[in-house]
């Protein structure tokens, strides 16, 4: 963690985490490191107004959400169990390019089901579960999510599907931000999303068919099995539907063991 002290990438009023001539690998390799997560998630805020407005489309939402629910039920229990806020990051467009010539298999639609679904195993008996869906190609979540019976009415598009306008940028973060927990996809974007949310994360590198020839090379059997290790819905017995995949935060050690 020295590294992020020296003045190449550290300068003053904010870090620079892919400074000219820094070894890609040894960066990525930094940012996960628990110990970054640790020193610097105090220190890195957003601005007020990115964070308000953040606040202020979860506040429409929920508004919204709840009056969906009381058309279809008005048993009390409904309206005390609390919402939660689950932050989809998916980025498309140019970046699809980039992972493939970096050996990165893009996301497909079932990496976010099976995201989504795990998160509602865990918190729907206690919980209103909500997914907030933010992405540089809002029509394509639309086009795909919309269509599933069992997300359709808990997905809530709200990104600004701008990629170039710096208030775009800001307030798709805050809205990211002030989710409970996050459900990632590649990119340093939806790093720092997950990180500033804090709570739980999904990332692709959890699920085998997502995870690129890098992290394949990691010895998975030569250690103990990694305190999260989520496993594919369609092969898992009911007994163990039960398993709290989301009981541990993958946020401690979210490459080591996989």
């Amino acid at each position: 963690m020295e590294k992020f002290r020296d003045p190449k990438w550290n300068r003053n009023r904010f870090l620079h985490i892919y400074p000219n001539g820094a070894d890609v690998k040894e960066t990525v390799s930094s940012i996960n490191h628990p110990r970054f997560y640790e020193e610097y998630r105090k220190d890195m805020q957003l601005r007020p107004r990115f964070l308000d407005y953040g606040q202020r489309i979860l506040t429409q939402v929920e508004m919204e959400h709840m009056g969906k629910l009381k058309k279809v039920s008005k048993k009390s229990k409904t309206s005390k169990k609390e919402m939660m806020f689950v932050g989809i990051h998916c980025r498309r467009t140019d970046h699809i390019n980039y992972e493939l010539e970096n050996d990165m298999i893009p996301l497909t639609l079932d990496y976010y089901i099976e995201a989504m679904s795990l998160f509602q195993a865990k918190f729907e008996k206690t919980h209103h579960v909500v997914f907030i869906f933010v992405s540089d190609d809002m029509e394509w979540g639309k086009r795909k999510i919309s269509k599933l019976k069992a997300f359709k009415d808990i997905v809530y598009f709200v990104g600004n599907n701008n990629g170039t306008d710096p208030d775009a940028i800001g307030n798709d973060l805050g809205v990211l931000v002030s989710c409970n927990h996050t459900i990632q996809s590649h990119g340093t974007f939806s790093d720092m999303a997950g990180f500033l949310t804090g709570g739980l994360r999904i990332i692709p590198h959890h699920f085998l068919q997502f995870r690129s020839k890098k992290h394949m090379k990691k010895k998975f059997l030569d250690q103990n099995p990694p305190a999260v290790r989520p496993r594919r819905l369609q092969f898992r017995s009911k007994k163990h539907m039960k398993k709290k995949f989301l009981d541990q935060n993958p946020l401690d050690h979210p490459l080591e063991g996989i």
